[in-house]
């Protein structure tokens, strides 16, 4: 079953249950007034690998299948030969349930690395082993595409989140195939949403060397580590990036975009991408 919010007595708006009325206190030219206002659902997550549990979350509760394959994939927890491992999400006890058991070392690596990011939330990002002074993941350089296909994809993509039109309190991310969105996510933050079009394409069987990655928000060191495990080749934002980032991305191989809209971007490495 696709995960999703269940409906409540003040849930409404285009998220089908991933939004909620409450009611305000509303100051207009100088005036109070109480108005009704939609904001975002947010719930508490457990992700569950092989028995045990793995982390807790803050996460918009749509798409969590998803969340928890693509954690595993941007975590280099599941291998990327591995078949998808049958996941269950159970509402009543708010656990993401992944029949997988990665190897002891895999573990080990993930813990040590874990690290609290500048995310949403205290967003955890596994960037041990992709240090920009000890990066040996390179990701392949024979893929190139035009500044009029990201253009066009970045404003495909910045009109697709009808969830962000109600609230204003989610992030987007996206894979692109050229300028054709492939794969589409929201969350209350920005790491969650791409692990979910990462396990997205996964579960799809969407390659992703071929493709682009786009975000809202900064493009910030453990975000950027969630691309290299997963070899996208280009990862771009309408925001900016972080110097731990671009270091990372050059060091990769990753095309990084910040400021990106129609006609217009900075390219801050492996710009020779672009074609």
């Amino acid at each position: 079953m696709r995960g999703q919010a269940e409906e409540g007595p003040a849930a409404r708006g285009s998220g089908h249950g991933l939004t909620a009325a409450v009611r305000i206190a509303r100051l207009r030219g100088g005036q109070w007034a109480e108005a009704d206002d939609t904001v975002v659902v947010e719930r508490t997550v457990s992700l569950v690998v092989g028995g045990s549990t793995l982390l807790r979350l803050q996460c918009l509760p749509a798409d969590l299948e998803d969340l928890a394959l693509g954690l595993l994939v941007s975590s280099a927890l599941l291998p990327p030969e591995a078949p998808v491992p049958p996941i269950e999400w159970d509402a009543e006890k708010g656990e993401i349930r992944v029949d997988f058991h990665p190897s002891e070392q895999a573990l080990q690596k993930l813990q040590e690395g874990l690290t609290l990011g500048s995310g949403c939330g205290a967003a955890l990002s596994h960037a041990g082993g992709f240090d920009p002074l000890t990066c040996v993941r390179k990701i392949d350089t024979s893929f190139h595409v035009s500044p009029e296909a990201i253009g066009s994809a970045m404003s495909a993509f910045v009109q697709a989140s009808g969830l962000f039109r109600d609230t204003g309190g989610v992030h987007a991310a996206a894979i692109a195939q050229g300028d054709e969105i492939v794969a589409f996510a929201e969350d209350v933050g920005r790491h969650n949403a791409f692990d979910k079009v990462l396990g997205a394409c996964r579960r799809r069987g969407i390659r992703p060397y071929d493709k682009l990655a786009l975000v809202t928000g900064r493009l910030s060191l453990e975000l950027v580590a969630k691309a290299v495990p997963s070899s996208i080749p280009v990862l771009a934002s309408r925001g900016a990036p972080t110097q731990a980032g671009v270091a990372l991305a050059d060091a990769a191989n990753l095309t990084l975009i910040g400021f990106a809209r129609a006609g217009r971007m900075n390219v801050y490495s492996a710009e020779w991408r672009l074609k």
